[in-house]
């Protein structure tokens, strides 16, 4: 799914997310996948820029879901680590990407169990989580 980042902060929602096995009529198996953009430019003037505008992508509920997020405008180019080692997000820290890049964020369901998912994505300037993000440096591996 494509889905366009604006300044205002947006959420998509789910419980309904399957992973069964078994005959025909009840297997079930979901994946999601969403391309997040951001608009034009020209739609993000009314943007106070210090540092420079970026996409944001936050998971604000995440039960029995698996879930990564690459850098890339799609499915066939998001190649980009945003997550150090691939790991999948945590629930309510901020990720983000240049608006030229873009996120691919998929997810999928455990087996057999009821799951809950949640995500808000936005544009914003660099600037906004930046105390944040000082507060969880990771000083090992690469970044280090």
């Amino acid at each position: 799914m494509l889905i366009n980042a604006t300044q205002s902060r947006q959420k998509i929602s789910t419980n309904e997310m399957l992973y069964r096995i078994g005959s025909p009529s009840y297997r079930k198996s979901d994946t999601c996948y969403y391309e997040i953009h951001s608009v034009d430019a020209s739609k993000l003037q009314g943007i106070k820029t210090r540092l420079g505008l970026r996409i944001f992508m936050k998971v604000t509920k995440k039960k029995n879901v698996n879930v990564y997020l690459y850098g890339g405008r799609n499915r066939f180019n998001a190649v980009q680590n945003v997550v150090y080692g691939n790991q999948q997000l945590e629930l309510n820290k901020n990720y983000t990407v240049k608006t030229s890049a873009g996120f691919m964020l998929v997810a999928y369901p455990d087996k057999d169990v009821d799951t809950e998912f949640e995500f808000e994505y936005w544009v914003a300037d660099m600037s906004e989580d930046l105390v944040e993000r000082l507060e969880n440096m990771n000083f090992d591996g690469k970044d280090g």
